[in-house]
């Protein structure tokens, strides 16, 4: 099982994005590396306080973490490692990367979902 980012932030799973935010800055502030002591506790727990932000922050990274509850790291990097092997995988824009990501979780929820066809140079 994935990392609980709404502990790692201390947060409710009803949080809106401006705790989720004001979490994040507090946190962040406490534990940066920079500025604590003991730099190998602060650098891993600095990891999973911006690792944790990164995926709530963003509205369909959050949906998809939700509905997965902790297994959304492991299958953003399974479809990154596939995706890289196979060379395309820079030429993707940021959408297209989150229309795939959006399309396995939905997979792997028992949903059927629909990707366009993208034409890139």
């Amino acid at each position: 099982m994935g990392k609980d980012y709404y502990k790692i932030l201390g947060l409710s799973r009803c949080a809106t994005p401006i705790e989720i935010r004001t979490a994040y800055l507090k946190l962040a502030r406490e534990w940066h590396p920079d500025l604590t002591e003991d730099k190998v506790i602060a650098k891993e727990k600095f990891q999973d306080i911006s690792e944790a932000f990164e995926i709530l922050s963003h509205p369909t990274r959050k949906k998809i973490f939700d509905e997965l509850r902790g297994r959304y790291k492991a299958i953003y990097q399974k479809i990154d490692s596939i995706l890289s092997t196979k060379g395309f995988y820079s030429k993707l824009y940021d959408h297209q990367k989150e229309a795939i990501y959006l399309m396995y979780s939905a997979a792997n929820l028992g949903f059927s979902a629909d990707l366009g066809i993208y034409r890139y140079s």
